[in-house]
Parts: C-alpha cells; structure tokens; sequence
C-alpha cells in the first residue's frame, strides 16, 4: 500500500505504546517490597481466562530455575486466584517474591520498568512491558492469534500446531498449544528477548523469525 503511495517502506516507525514514568513515591513502593535484592525477573503467570494459563508445574520449574541463576522472581497479579497461585509457588520455591495485591498500579510499573526481563501469558501487564521496553517473553496458546494481540517485540513462546491459532476463547481439552510449551522454550525465548531481538513477534516453534 506504502508503495502505491509512493511513500518509502521504512519511512513509518512503530507507533511504540508509552506510559508516564512512575513516580519517586512509586519507586520507593518497589524499592521497600524489593529490599536488597537487585537482579529480578517479573513473573506474571495468571490471564483472565484459566484457559490461557501455563502449567502451574512449569511456573514452580521456571522460577527454580532462576533463583538457581541467582536471579529472583518476583510473581505480579491481582486478586484471590492470583494471589492463591502465587502463595503456592512461594511456598514451593522458596526465595520469591509474592507481589500480588502488594503495589499500586504506580508501583507495579515502577517493578515491572527494572525487571531484567518479563514472562507473561495473555494479559495487559506484557505490554505494559513493553511500553517500558523491558525485554518480554509472551507465553501464549492459539486461543488468540500472537500475530495480532501479543505485545510489540516480545518473543513469543508458543506451540505451533496445525490448529493454530483455533481462535476459540475456551480452547480445547489438551490445550496442548501452550501446556506443552517446556521451561527450555520459555528460557530460550528470554535469551532471544536479552539479546536484543529486533524481530516484531519471534514464535520458538515457528520455522523462522517473523519479521
């Protein structure tokens, strides 16, 4: 279309999504949850819909994994069923940080704007993410099309299967899409996040990097 116009390809950047900078009382917020700790990932397991979850198994073997690489994760949410869930890895691996229901949103975003890197599902706080340009690894299934909804640079962990994307908001018995994406693909696609991936969406399990 650009070029039927006969305006150059690259003469339109990415319309990047911003937000405020949090404010000197939001950092403090974060500083006093956070204490001494300096290297921390954000961990943000729950979506609004249960079917567009990861394993719980997978969460408590991501966060071992980290702690053991001398990085603490620090698990965001909002509300009893997210709060539960973090209680339980807390209480699995212990060296978390619970943060559930223990910041303002100022004080989410001032965590979320020093966070090493951000593993979410299919929710806002990925793309708040990546306004803050924070390194994101979007864990997603086929019940929405990561092409479409998945944040802007994120690497996107994620079964491709025939099916996918279904495109079903309920999904399927197996959801198999994104229950069998491994810790290994999610550690791969921070890699690829860290690294600086200039790629819009990167699908683990796709042929290629999507450009």
């Amino acid at each position: 279309m650009l070029r039927e116009l006969g305006i150059a390809e690259d003469s339109l950047g990415i319309a990047w999504p911003t937000l405020a900078p949090p404010t000197e009382k939001a950092a403090l917020e974060a500083q006093a949850l956070l204490g001494p700790i300096l290297r921390y990932r954000v961990l943000h397991p729950m979506s609004s819909k249960p079917t567009r979850d990861w394993t719980p198994e997978s969460w408590v073997a991501l966060a071992k994994e980290l702690l053991a690489s001398g990085v603490t994760p620090v698990i965001t949410g909002s509300g009893k069923r997210d709060e539960a869930f973090a209680e339980a890895v807390c209480t699995a691996v212990q060296g978390c940080i619970n943060a559930v229901d223990r910041l303002s949103w100022s004080g989410l975003v001032a965590i979320i704007q020093k966070a090493e890197a951000v593993y979410a599902v299919e929710t806002s706080i990925g793309h708040v993410a990546s306004a803050l340009h924070r390194p994101v690894v979007a864990i997603y299934g086929g019940m929405a099309d990561p092409m479409h909804w998945a944040p802007l640079r994120a690497v996107v962990a994620t079964k491709n299967l025939p099916c996918h994307p279904c495109i079903d908001k309920h999904g399927c018995a197996t959801r198999e899409c994104i229950a069998g994406v491994t810790v290994q693909d999610v550690q791969k696609a921070a890699q690829i996040a860290l690294n600086g991936s200039t790629a819009t969406i990167s699908c683990i399990e796709a042929p290629k990097i999507i450009e």
